[in-house]
C-alpha cells in the first residue's frame, strides 16, 4: 500500500536562530518523552523528545528521513549498565532535540544524557518496555482522529470515512524491535518489508479487527504501519481505536469515522405520552420505562429517539437495560429541536448503549439541606457512553463506577448538583471509580456543585486507576454550599492506589481573590512498595488556596499554567521515595510564590534547591495579563464546540475564532453555560469571521429548591464559558 509523501515525517529545513556561545547543556527529570504520544512509556525503536537548555546555538534539522549521530556536536548518549551508545538525531535546537531509541535495546532501565561541545548534561533515567504503541493522530474540525488512510493513500476523514469492512493503514509509533532489523535512524526498506517482533491487536469500536501487517512504514524513519480491516460489523458513527502490545495500550480517547451502508438500524420512538402498549413509532412511541427495558424490538445498533418533554414522577429514578453489542451500541437520543427532559434520574445497567443530548433533572428538589433528591445517572453498563447530557440540581450529577469498563462521559454540563449537610456539602459532578479498562472523561463542563466537581476517590476495596481527563472546565465548585464552600474541583485520592492517571489540557477556576478550592492528586502514605505513576500536563489550574500531588512514584507533572494567592503546589514523598523520580519542569506559576514541601512552606529558592525540580519553569509574581481563549470542538457533532475564556484583561468582549470548528454558512448559537437554558449570547450564520462573545453581565441559573444556602453569582468579566451550538438549517 502507497502512502503519500507528504506524510512523511520530515523534510529539508535548517533554520539559523540566533546565534552565540552553547553552554552546559541541561536534561531535566522526566525530559525525555515519546514523540507521538507525548509520555513517558518509551519503548526500543521509539522516536523521541528531549526537552531541555542549552542543547546547541541554532535549530538543524536533518533533511530527508535518514538521520545522524550528531548535529552540531550535539549528541544524546543511551547508557544501560556499563554500555553506551549514541541515539541517531533529526533534529536539535536550543531546547528540543529529537531522536530514536535504537531497536536492539532490551527491557531495562536507561540513562539518558545530552552532550554538547561545553559538557554533558545530568541524566534522565527511563524504564524502556517491550513495546508502548501510540497511534499518530490528526484534528478535523476539532475532533481528534487517528491518522489512517485508504488504498488509494487519500486521508481517513469525516467526508470519507472508513467503510466498513475495508482495509485501511494506521500511523502509529512504539511498537519495538523489527525483524528483519533495520538500523535505528535508517529508512525502513519496502522490499524486506520488516515486521513487529511482538504481536499487535488492533480494536475498532471494541471489536478486534484482523491486522494483515505491523511493521515499519517503507521509505520512513522510527514510523510503524499497521494495515487492518475494518469490522463489517459496525455500525456507521465515531469509533473508538486502540492498538495493544504486550499489555500497553495506546492512548484513550482516539476515534475512527466509519460509515457501513449495508446496516440499517431502526428507528424508535418515546414520548412523556407513550403508552407500554405501542409499538415505538413516531405515531405510537412507547413510554420512557418500556424502551429502556429493551423490548424485543430493539436490536443492537438502534437508535431511540426522545421526543420532547418531561419523562419521571421527580420521585423514581428510570433503570436503562438496553445492551448492544461492541461495534454496535444502541442510542437513546434527544430528537432535534425538543427538549427532553427527565425528571429524576436514570441507572444504567446494560452494556454497549449511548445516552446522548438530553437534560437530567428534578424540578421538586425544594430541600437542598437534605438528600431528598434523586440521584442522576448512575452508570454501571461497560462501554456506557454519555454523550452532551445536561445534569443538574440532582443529588449527584454522574456517578461513574468500576463495573463501567471502558465507559466515557463526553461533553456533558453539571451543575448544581447535591445539598447542603450539618458541616459542609455533599454531592458532586462527578464521583467515580475504577480499575480494569480506562474511564475517558472528556470535555465536559462542571460547575457550582455543592460538593466536588470530579472526585475519584477509592477505599481499601474500591480502585481508582486508569483514567484519562482531557478538556474538562471545572469551576467554582462547592460554591453553591455557600460563598466559603469551595472545594475542589479535581480529586484523586483514597484506596490502596491511584495509578495510571492522565489528567491533560484541563481548565480549572475558583475566583482566585477568595484564595479558597483545591485541586489534589494524592496517593497515600500507608501502601510502600506499589509502584505509581500519573500524568498532569498542559493544564490550567487557576484560582484556589493550594495543589498538592503528594506520595507518588513516578509523577509528571508539565506544562502546566497555575495563578494563586495562595500557595503554587505542595509536595510530599514517603521515605522510600525521591523527588528525582518526578518529571516536573517547564510550569508557569503567577501570583504568590509560595511552594509546600514535606508540609512546610519553601520559597522558590529553596523549592527548587530541595527538590531540584522546575529548573526551566516561569515564575511571575503577578496577576496574568490580556486574554487566553480556548476553543475545543465536539468530538460527536461537528460544528458544537465548548469556548473557554480567561479574561485578564478586562475587556467588555472578546473575539474568538472558531473557523477550526464551525463550517462558513452553518447557523449557530453561542449558549452562556452559566445560564444554558437562557437566551444565547450570540446567533448568526457564521462568515468565517472572528465572533465577539459578550463578558459583562451575565445571568446565573438560579439553584432549584426552597432552602438554597447560597445563589452563585456570575464569573463574568473574568471567567466565562460558552457553548457553540450550531443550528439546523
Amino acid at each position: 500500500m502507497k502512502i503519500p509523501k507528504q506524510l512523511a515525517v520530515a523534510l529539508l529545513l535548517v533554520l539559523l536562530q540566533g546565534a552565540g556561545r552553547a553552554q552546559k547543556p541541561i536534561l531535566p527529570a522526566g525530559g525525555v518523552v515519546d514523540l507521538a504520544g507525548e509520555t513517558r512509556e518509551l519503548a526500543a525503536g521509539a522516536l523521541i523528545r528531549l526537552r531541555g537548555s542549552n542543547f546547541a546555538t541554532r535549530t538543524s534539522r536533518v533533511p530527508g528521513q535518514a538521520m545522524v549521530e550528531s548535529l552540531q556536536g550535539v549528541t544524546v548518549e543511551l547508557q544501560i549498565g556499563d554500555s553506551i551508545k549514541n541515539a541517531p538525531l533529526r533534529l536539535v535546537s536550543p531546547e528540543t532535540i529529537e531522536a530514536q531509541l535504537p531497536f536492539d535495546l532490551t527491557q531495562a532501565e536507561i540513562r539518558i544524557r545530552v552532550r554538547n561541545l561545553d559538557g554533558v548534561s545530568d541524566p534522565d533515567n527511563a524504564t524502556l518496555l517491550a513495546a508502548a504503541p501510540r497511534l499518530h493522530t490528526r484534528v478535523e474540525f476539532g475532533r481528534t482522529h487517528v491518522s489512517a488512510f485508504h488504498q488509494d493513500g487519500s486521508p481517513v476523514t469525516d467526508d470519507s470515512p472508513a467503510a466498513a469492512g475495508e482495509n485501511i493503514s494506521l500511523v502509529a509509533g512504539g511498537l519495538g524491535p523489527v525483524d528483519p532489523p533495520v538500523p535505528a535512524g535508517a529508512e525502513a526498506p519496502g522490499d524486506p518489508l520488516s515486521y513487529t517482533v511482538h504481536g499487535v491487536t488492533v480494536r475498532i469500536g471494541h471489536v478486534e479487527s484482523a491486522v494483515s501487517f505491523a511493521g515499519l512504514m517503507p521509505g520512513t524513519a522510527g514510523t510503524y504501519q499497521i494495515n487492518v480491516q475494518v469490522p463489517a460489523e459496525l455500525a456507521t458513527g465515531l469509533h473508538s481505536i486502540t492498538v495493544e502490545s504486550q499489555g500497553v495500550s495506546s492512548q484513550a480517547g482516539i476515534t475512527i469515522p466509519v460509515v457501513n451502508p449495508d446496516f440499517k438500524p431502526n428507528q424508535f420512538y418515546v414520548s412523556p405520552s407513550g403508552s407500554p402498549s405501542g409499538d415505538g413509532s413516531r405515531e405510537k412511541p412507547w413510554d420512557l420505562a418500556t424502551a429502556l427495558a429493551h423490548p424485543a424490538a430493539i436490536k443492537p445498533g438502534d437508535t431511540i429517539w426522545m421526543l420532547g418533554g418531561d419523562y419521571g414522577n421527580r420521585k423514581d429514578r428510570f433503570e436503562s437495560l438496553l445492551s448492544g453489542e461492541p461495534g454496535r451500541p444502541i442510542v437513546l437520543r434527544q430528537a432535534p429541536g425538543v427538549r427532553a427532559t427527565i425528571q429524576g434520574g436514570i441507572v444504567i445497567r446494560g452494556r454497549d448503549a449511548w445516552y446522548w443530548g438530553f437534560e437530567v433533572t428534578n424540578d421538586q428538589y425544594r430541600d437542598r439541606t437534605t438528600e431528598n433528591g434523586t440521584f442522576g445517572v448512575e452508570a454501571f453498563g461497560p462501554r456506557t457512553k454519555l454523550i452532551n447530557l445536561v445534569v443538574h440540581d440532582t443529588i449527584q450529577g454522574f456517578s461513574f463506577w468500576t463495573p463501567a469498563e471502558d465507559a466515557e462521559a463526553y461533553g456533558n454540563i453539571a451543575y448544581h448538583n447535591g445539598y447542603k449537610g450539618p458541616q459542609r456539602g455533599h454531592g458532586h459532578g462527578f464521583y467515580t471509580q475504577n480499575r480494569t479498562g480506562w474511564k475517558v472523561i472528556h470535555d465536559n463542563i462542571v460547575f457550582n456543585q455543592f460538593g466536588l466537581g470530579l472526585q475519584a476517590y477509592g477505599s481499601t476495596a474500591a480502585f481508582v486507576e486508569n483514567y484519562d481527563l482531557r478538556g474538562n472546565v471545572l469551576f467554582n465548585n462547592g460554591l453553591a454550599a455557600g460563598p466559603l464552600g469551595r472545594v475542589d474541583n479535581i480529586h484523586f485520592s483514597g484506596g490502596k492506589f491511584v495509578n495510571r492517571i492522565r489528567v491533560e489540557e484541563n481548565f480549572t477556576y475558583h475566583t482566585p481573590t477568595e484564595g479558597s478550592g483545591y485541586n489534589r492528586f494524592i496517593n497515600t502514605e500507608e501502601f510502600p512498595g506499589t509502584p505509581t505513576e500519573g500524568s498532569i500536563r498542559n493544564n490550567y489550574f487557576i484560582g484556589g488556596q493550594f495543589n498538592e500531588m503528594s506520595y507518588w512514584d513516578r509523577l509528571t507533572f508539565t506544562g502546566n499554567t497555575i495563578y494563586t494567592t495562595q500557595i503554587q503546589a505542595m509536595l510530599s514523598i514517603r521515605p522510600d521515595q525521591q523527588y528525582a523520580q518526578h518529571a516536573w519542569d517547564n510550569n508557569s506559576y503567577f501570583g504568590r510564590q509560595v511552594f509546600y514541601i514535606q508540609g512546610r512552606s519553601n520559597a522558590v529558592s529553596q523549592w527548587r534547591d530541595v527538590t531540584r525540580l522546575d529548573p526551566n519553569s516561569k515564575h511571575d509574581s503577578n496577576r496574568p495579563q490580556g486574554v487566553w481563549s480556548f476553543v475545543r470542538g465536539n468530538r460527536y457533532e461537528p460544528g458544537r464546540a465548548h469556548i473557554v475564556i480567561y479574561n485578564w484583561a478586562g475587556r467588555n468582549s472578546v473575539s474568538v475564532d472558531v473557523s477550526k470548528v464551525l463550517k462558513r454558512g452553518v447557523r449557530y448559537e453561542i449558549r452562556d453555560a452559566q445560564d444554558f437554558w437562557g437566551a444565547p449570547v450570540a446567533t448568526g450564520a457564521y462568515n468565517g469571521n472572528v465572533i465577539d462573545i459578550p463578558m459583562t453581565g451575565g445571568n446565573v441559573s438560579a439553584v432549584i429548591g426552597d432552602t438554597v444556602p447560597f445563589q452563585p453569582k456570575h464569573t463574568l468579566p473574568e471567567f466565562g464559558v460558552f457553548v457553540l451550538i450550531p443550528l439546523a438549517p
